[in-house]
């Protein structure tokens, strides 16, 4: 693969993407907040065939707002020092691209690089071609090149003759482009492997029965359409059509043979349009393994499967919780994709497509020049053999505004490239096309992240308004349409719009799953749940979780890793929800898969073994409490060490558990170090040190030390003050509503001198209550003041 854009970036540039890709990690802002998660698109039209001199034509990937990922995940300042592990590696990467210039630089510019200079850069390196050589490595003389050239005619037409069922013809072509191309190229060139493939289809169809002929030539026709309906956008109907094609190739030419790699490539490119995850891995696995059979390992075909395999590898990394090694299986299979095509074919749009792919992989490999780079040589290909209008380059323009986006660069040419990509994709394919419609939801979706909520509100009701006014089968983009339009009229506060829009999103997520599209209504009904809970929004998160888990029960396909951390979600909500026996209930469900999977002292069991340490606090049952914050503590320094985050939040559910238990001195002992701990963290966790401060305040108070425990408390409402400023988050606003309802609380005892401070504070409580009740962000606490308090 050629390296050459790479080394044409500016140190500037250098230093800029990788230290604000770095310092956004740090932050905890590396998570799909305001990001999109991109789709792949296949490329599923043949290349090997294809005459030389004519372009390949590919399939561009696409991107679709998510979380892991793909769902948009909005990562609070309390998770902030979860993150704080990376700091090593952060600083040193940092201080690399400080020190280190560009090749061939000593100094660095002092402003970056536009998008049309950063093609420009790109664009400076020619195009990689792959010159014909001899079986015996000589270049070929001016009579070969003729006589290859006439190969690729002949192929031409034994396609063609084989799409009028006259394989007789078809076969005769084939064998003589064979023969022509094994003489001069050799037996193990892609080309000669190709036309003897087809050699040896149109020979078996030749002496078919006449039954047998007229099923293939139906599979032949099945087969086309299964391809045009994917590169249309109709993947149920691809699925279908390439189901029926398979059925017949199998059965006819062997299980093992070119026809099925190809049917199964389409079949589960279709299938991970669809979301349906576990069936499109089992497709494109079996996909490989036949092509690189039939074809050999280092084929353009073969190149093609491992596209779509890295791509699939990539969405179902995300859609389990950022799967570390299913990314670096998809860097992998991307990286091999890219190199075959460079060594077989050359640069062309196939290529562009994997090295797009490829630099979406990169951004989550930490290789940030490297994905900057694979992008904008993307970009460059296919503005030099498409043409700036044709839709793949509308594809790269979406793309590289994601990752602009990403990095945190060219920040300001972000929406005028979604807005060129989509004029592009209007004009190119109609307003209908699946691309279309995602890069409307692209150009939503930034609009939103830049506080234009009107703006993406008008594009997203158009997008409904259209699927309303389509008839047809329902399908998953819809749904995640909907579910879009109802998250983006919570954030313009509409929010019995948002209750009506997102109601319906659920009930045809519940459709989608009973018309046997479970992983689609599975995924979307998940990124719904997640914007409920984003919201405080519990009793709407906890009915979209319960149905999840139980159709987890049944069988999603989802990993059980997936599933544990989706009990736990549901489990933590029925615990802020006062349901503590169905929260002791699902977490303990969920703590077991966890150590199934992981190991009885797995790090991934730590947080349900915290919050069932709350639930046993809760429920009066001290010694139950005890007994799992003393594990989760176990673990945490078995995997990282007592100075951890994951330490102090176990010292301070500890210290917590220790004062209802009237051990008063090895509470503040057990508080004192939990604060301690998370202070000395690199960047502080201040809504965890609001919490212990807040329960170091109740230990002098149950401990007779009111003084001490109303000063503490006092100055805990003051830090809430301070964190939380004029926030509208529910988050945020339950967290001050606590410090105040403690304080007010811990006043009762101050006699008539207290009651105007008591008497403030619970008019301010009961403002925030009251907003926090018009937004359905009550927690079971919350209801039980806001009644004391009416």
């Amino acid at each position: 693969m050629s390296n050459g854009p790479e080394r044409g970036l500016a140190a500037q540039s250098q230093f800029h993407v990788s230290a604000q890709l770095m310092l956004r990690i740090f932050a905890g802002r590396e998570a799909h907040h305001g990001m999109c998660l991109p789709r792949g698109r296949p490329a599923h039209r043949k290349v090997a065939s294809a005459p030389r001199g004519r372009r390949m034509r590919g399939r561009a990937p696409r991107h679709f707002t998510s979380a892991p990922g793909g769902r948009c995940h909005r990562v609070g300042r309390t998770q902030v020092g979860r993150r704080c592990h990376s700091l090593v590696a952060a600083i040193m990467a940092m201080l690399i691209c400080l020190t280190v210039p560009a090749r061939g630089q000593t100094t660095r510019p002092t402003t970056q690089p536009t998008h049309e200079e950063r093609v420009a850069e790109a664009a400076k390196t020619p195009l990689v071609t792959v010159p014909y050589k001899s079986s015996d490595g000589k270049s070929l003389t001016e009579a070969q090149l003729k006589e290859i050239e006439a190969c690729q005619g002949l192929l031409a037409q034994a396609v063609q003759a084989r799409q009028k069922v006259d394989y007789a013809a078809a076969a005769r072509d084939a064998i003589m482009a064979r023969d022509k191309r094994r003489s001069i190229l050799g037996s193990q060139h892609h080309e000669t492997i190709t036309a003897a493939i087809e050699a040896a289809t149109m020979t078996r169809f030749t002496s078919a029965s006449d039954a047998d002929r007229q099923r293939l030539t139906e599979a032949d026709a099945l087969i086309q359409r299964a391809d045009d309906d994917l590169e249309q956008g109709r993947y149920s109907e691809a699925v279908a059509s390439a189901k029926g094609a398979l059925e017949t190739f199998e059965r006819i030419l062997g299980e093992d043979h070119a026809d099925v790699g190809r049917g199964l490539r389409i079949l589960g490119a279709a299938q991970t349009e669809l979301e349906a995850h576990g069936v499109a891995e089992a497709s494109l696995t079996r996909a490989l393994a036949v092509t690189e059979g039939a074809r050999g390992r280092y084929h353009p075909q073969t190149a093609l499967v491992l596209d779509r395999l890295g791509w699939l590898h990539l969405n179902k990394a995300f859609r389990e919780g950022y799967d570390v090694k299913k990314i670096n299986r998809a860097a992998e299979h991307l990286r091999l994709a890219v190199s075959i095509f460079n060594a077989t074919v050359g640069e062309t749009a196939e290529t562009a497509e994997a090295l797009d792919n490829l630099g979406t992989v990169q951004v989550y490999t930490r290789e940030p020049r490297r994905a900057l780079a694979a992008k904008l040589r993307s970009l460059v290909i296919r503005r030099t053999l498409l043409g700036p209008e044709h839709k793949d380059t509308a594809v790269s323009l979406s793309n590289i505004a994601w990752l602009y986006e990403r990095l945190g660069v060219n920040d300001e040419e972000v929406i005028p490239l979604r807005r060129q990509a989509l004029a592009a994709f209007n004009a190119a394919i109609g307003p209908d096309h699946p691309y279309t419609v995602t890069e409307e939801m692209n150009l939503a979706e930034a609009y939103l992240r830049r506080d234009r909520a009107d703006d993406a509100i008008l594009l997203l009701e158009k997008c409904v308004s259209r699927d309303a006014s389509q008839s047809g089968k329902l399908d998953a983009g819809l749904v995640g349409r909907k579910v879009k339009l109802g998250v983006a009229y919570l954030d313009a506060g509409r929010q019995a719009d948002a209750i009506q829009v997102l109601r319906q999103a659920f009930d045809q997520a519940v459709s989608l799953h009973d018309q046997g599209e479970v992983e689609s209504a599975t995924a979307h009904l998940d990124r719904l749940a997640t914007a409920y809970q984003r919201r405080r929004m519990l009793d709407d998160a906890i009915a979209a979780f319960e149905r999840i888990c139980a159709w987890d029960r049944q069988g999603t396909g989802s990993s059980k890793d997936v599933v544990s951390r989706r009990l736990l979600k549901l489990g933590t909500l029925y615990l802020e929800n006062g349901r503590f026996q169905d929260a002791d209930r699902v977490l303990t469900e969920a703590l077991q898969k966890a150590k199934k999977v992981h190991g009885e002292q797995a790090l991934e069991a730590f947080p349900m073994l915290l919050r069932l340490s709350r639930v046993h606090r809760r429920l009066g049952e001290l010694a139950e409490a005890e007994r799992y914050c003393e594990e989760a503590l176990r673990v945490a320094e078995t995997h990282r060490k007592h100075a951890s985050t994951q330490g102090g939040l176990a010292m301070h559910q500890m210290g917590c558990v220790h004062t209802l238990q009237k051990r008063f001195g090895m509470a503040k002992f057990a508080l004192e170090d939990a604060k301690e701990i998370i202070e000395k963290q690199t960047r502080s966790n201040p809504a965890a040190l609001i919490r212990i401060g807040r329960d170091l305040a109740l230990l002098h108070v149950e401990a007779g030390r009111q003084a001490e425990g109303l000063g503490l408390l006092q100055e805990a409402l003051r830090q809430t003050r301070d964190f939380v400023g004029d926030s509208k988050n529910p988050y945020s606003r339950a967290l001050l509503a606590k410090s105040i309802k403690f304080l007010a609380d811990a006043l009762e005892a101050g006699g008539p001198s207290a009651k105007e401070e008591r008497d403030s504070l619970n008019v301010e409580l009961k403002a925030i209550l009251e907003h926090l009740e018009a937004d359905r962000a009550l927690d079971a606490d919350n209801r039980q003041w806001l009644e004391t308090l009416k």
